[in-house]
């Protein structure tokens, strides 16, 4: 963790007054903005947390997003209709909202562009629809942790596919999360590729509640018997399929760019 957050320091050793630092209201964040030169403009998942803050940004309860000005002039810079799923996407945006009003845009511009704005490659991102059917491909998702935030990115039922090797992560939160999605009946089903990360999360699964999760030793075998269950058993539901798989993808693929390359192109092939 100490050499991420050194890395981390070099994105802001060389500004001065006439730059700007984006800071989370968090512990790591502070620790940034003491040490920049930079103007310090704060953003944070809540609310201001002090009414008389200014250069903060912030999501309420709507997803939509504010800035508070130096001038302590509040504008909305991210609006609710957006197409990126997911609170961390809209997150992620509101730091481009931030970014695109120290750049001039006016909020009202900025609006406008973030509600057409569809995500980038291999995170959460939506590329092809089937039979009501519609498939994401999040292949960048290579920690547990991403999968757990795939999987709350979305109110609508869902069908998992997740798996491949390990890198020294625990995967019990995630066991414990897809219990707990499954009990809601928010997770429909779910699909393994073989891999050591998926032997390590097989063991922290609920044997009595996981009775059979199917693991596959290629992902052309995962999307055919996929779709066989979707003309029959899943037929109807409209239902998303998220590709999050939680590992890496050393062994099947070169890594997650073409696991999420060959992933879309396969789909293209099954489902035609």
């Amino acid at each position: 963790m100490e050499s991420y957050v050194a890395d981390k320091k070099l994105i802001y050793a060389d500004q001065t007054a006439d730059d700007f630092t984006i800071c989370k209201y968090d512990d790591w964040g502070k620790v940034f903005a003491s040490e920049t030169k930079g103007t310090v403009i704060w953003y944070s998942a809540e609310n201001p947390y002090s009414p008389e803050m200014t250069n903060v940004a912030w999501l309420n309860e709507k997803g939509e997003g504010f800035f508070k000005t130096p001038d302590n002039k509040t504008n909305c810079i991210l609006g609710d209709k957006l197409s990126v799923p997911g609170f961390h996407m809209k997150e992620n945006l509101l730091k481009a909202a931030l970014v695109m009003d120290l750049f001039g845009i006016s909020p009202e511009r900025a609006v406008e562009i973030l509600r057409q704005y569809t995500g980038i490659p291999h995170r959460l991102e939506q590329f092809y629809s089937w039979n009501g059917f519609v498939f994401y491909n999040d292949s960048a998702a290579t920690v547990p942790e991403a999968t757990i935030a795939a999987l709350k990115a979305f109110d609508e039922k869902l069908i998992l596919i997740a798996g491949g090797t390990d890198k020294n992560c625990s995967f019990d939160g995630l066991a414990g999360v897809l219990k707990e999605e499954s009990g809601k009946k928010h997770l429909l089903d779910m699909y393994l590729l073989a891999g050591t990360g998926t032997e390590k999360l097989m063991s922290f699964m609920d044997k009595e509640y996981f009775t059979t999760i199917p693991v596959f030793d290629s992902l052309e075998k995962l999307l055919a018997e996929l779709k066989d269950n979707l003309l029959t058993k899943y037929k109807g539901k409209n239902c998303k399929i998220v590709f999050s798989p939680g590992a890496t993808s050393f062994g099947m693929f070169k890594n997650e760019f073409d696991r999420g390359n060959t992933y879309k192109e396969m789909v293209k092939k099954v489902f035609n």
